[in-house]
């Protein structure tokens, strides 16, 4: 052993001394020892907290009190000082406090352990109430199955006590673990029976919720047509509601069917106002949600200074708050734009830094994704074996999680590795599985794209009449849902596909019209492999290059 710094070594003894000697007292006096810091600590810091008011419509109110930064503390030596009621109660006290601040710093871990201790030492409404909390910090951080868990311990105590808009409110919560876990009929079913109980009970606001949840529903389905109409209603609602915050949501959302239907003006333009909304009304996390989804969006586009920006903001507000889950998807998608940018080394650097904090966090459901896009790098970086096994690994992740969406998108991304290695039967084996998966779900939007991905492999292999065939199929899909970014990538390809079977005038035809309005969204970069495949097509071909490209 190195030799030890004074100065430490001075503190380190006299804390086993301080020690040593508190454990030299006897129970009693301890007790009283803390219940001593309690009164001197409530003297200092302004007096002892109020009771946070129990509102007869469900949850407490958190006037601000000066000892709240200490309410842990507090919490703590009121559970040793003794087990009286009136102890309890203090504890019970400092402890809700600590929980909810806890909960608004994104400590998601404390704020768990802190309701569930509160848990035990409540009763009825709120000890059901507590557990919901609880539950809304364990899906925080991704821990989606314990989230559940303790949600449908809530509603069973709710239901018990006869309290609609609380089970209500639980029900939805469940529901939107459902959803996260690709149950979307058991969400569907929940999110109906959160919202005709809140309505019984008279929250309009809460129903409205519910409503937006089966929107999203819709729109992960690749319903996007009925999800646009249920967002404009709600859009309407919340306005004259005045709920600004429910509003700035559902613009949010709006923004993401915009940006899927390829309406690229109309997507920024909603994302901008929920950006305004959401720092008119102080809503800092959601402020740094969609300063990331305007990033993505300028990175799509073609813009990746601007989206660095975007998302170093987002990173900068993210740890000034404390929020880890901002900061971990910021960082992400600063890792994604490196990757994009050719910057591997440094991206790969980023991803490793995501993980490392997901980690801490607990949230298996971000490594996952993560990991999906950490593999892109490596492959990139010339490590296939470490691409693959990161994919594997998330893969495990996903399962754990029941995220059958997320597997189904690995499945995607293996089957593309196994393709450029050459794999074909290993790769038309994960495409196909990764299909079966988006049809099980329902997913129109992966269904759609999968099916193009299939048909890229079958015109490798020569099969180009099974291509022409999915990609048909899929082409159809991705017209009903109004997905036109993924739509004219599809279509460039099965132009080519076109080409091959000697039908010249068609593909010609069929690639202008794709890639003129695939131009209209993406920058040069980011179409500049399909260009070079259909310069290689035309020259196989013996035909000249297709019309509306710059010349070589």
């Amino acid at each position: 052993m190195g030799p030890v710094d004074a100065e430490l070594a001075y503190l380190f003894r006299h804390a086993l001394l301080r020690e040593a000697a508190f454990q030299l007292q006897l129970p009693g006096d301890r007790a009283r020892l803390h219940a001593f810091v309690v009164e001197v600590m409530e003297d200092i810091f302004g007096g002892r907290a109020p009771d946070s008011p129990w509102d007869p419509r469900g949850s407490w109110v958190f006037p601000p009190h000066p000892t709240d930064p200490f309410a842990h503390e507090l919490a703590d030596h009121a559970r040793l000082a003794g087990d009286s009621p009136a102890w309890r109660d203090l504890e019970a006290i400092y402890t809700r406090r600590a929980a909810d601040l806890a909960g608004r710093q994104f400590r998601f871990k404390d704020a768990c352990r802190l309701w569930l201790r509160h848990a035990e030492l409540v009763s009825g409404l709120e000890q059901s109430e507590s557990l919901r909390l609880a539950g809304r910090m364990e899906q925080a951080q991704g821990r989606i199955r314990e989230a559940e868990a303790l949600y449908r311990q809530a509603v069973e105590g709710f239901r018990r006590a006869g309290h609609r808009r609380l089970e209500g409110i639980g029900l939805i919560d469940v529901g939107c673990c459902c959803q996260e876990s690709s149950r979307r009929e058991e969400a569907r079913t929940s999110f109906e029976r959160g919202r005709d109980a809140c309505l019984e009970a008279g929250d309009s606001g809460f129903a409205a919720q519910a409503d937006g949840n089966l929107a999203n529903l819709a729109r992960e389905a690749g319903r996007l047509g009925e999800a646009e109409e249920a967002y404009l209603s709600l859009l309407k609602t919340f306005r004259a509601t005045g709920d600004r915050l429910q509003e700035s949501t559902v613009q949010s959302n709006l923004a993401r069917v915009y940006h899927s239907t390829g309406r690229i003006a109309l997507a920024e333009q909603a994302s901008g106002s929920a950006l305004a909304l959401a720092r008119t009304i102080g809503n800092l996390p959601g402020v740094a949600w969609e300063l990331n989804g305007q990033a993505f969006m300028l990175l799509e586009t073609g813009r990746p200074v601007e989206a660095v920006a975007m998302a170093e903001e987002s990173l900068r507000m993210s740890r000034s708050m404390g929020n880890r889950v901002g900061e971990a998807r910021a960082l992400g998608l600063l890792a994604e734009i490196d990757r994009q940018s050719g910057r591997i080394d440094r991206s790969a650097a980023l991803f490793m830094e995501t993980l490392s904090l997901l980690a801490e966090i607990g949230d298996a459901r971000g490594a996952a994704t993560t990991m999906l896009n950490f593999a892109g790098v490596r492959y990139l970086s010339g490590d296939a074996s470490e691409a693959v096994r990161l994919l594997e690994r998330a893969i495990e992740l996903f399962r754990a999680c029941g995220d059958v969406t997320g597997e189904g998108a690995v499945l995607g991304n293996l089957a593309s590795l196994r393709r450029e290695a050459g794999d074909m039967v290993g790769a038309r084996r994960d495409f196909e599985e990764s299909l079966r998966l988006s049809r099980r779900l329902g997913d129109r939007r992966g269904e759609g794209i999968r099916l193009g991905n299939l048909a890229r492999l079958l015109h490798d292999i020569g099969d180009f009449e099974g291509a022409a065939k999915h990609y048909q199929e899929s082409l159809r899909l991705l017209g009903e849902i109004r997905d036109r970014l993924s739509e004219w990538e599809m279509a460039c390809g099965a132009a080519l596909n076109l080409l091959r079977l000697g039908r010249t005038l068609e593909a010609r035809q069929l690639w202008v019209e794709s890639m003129s309005s695939l131009r209209t969204v993406r920058a040069a970069p980011g179409i500049a492999g399909l260009v070079e495949e259909m310069r290689v097509a035309c020259a196989r071909a013996g035909v000249p290059p297709f019309e509306g490209d710059p010349p070589p």
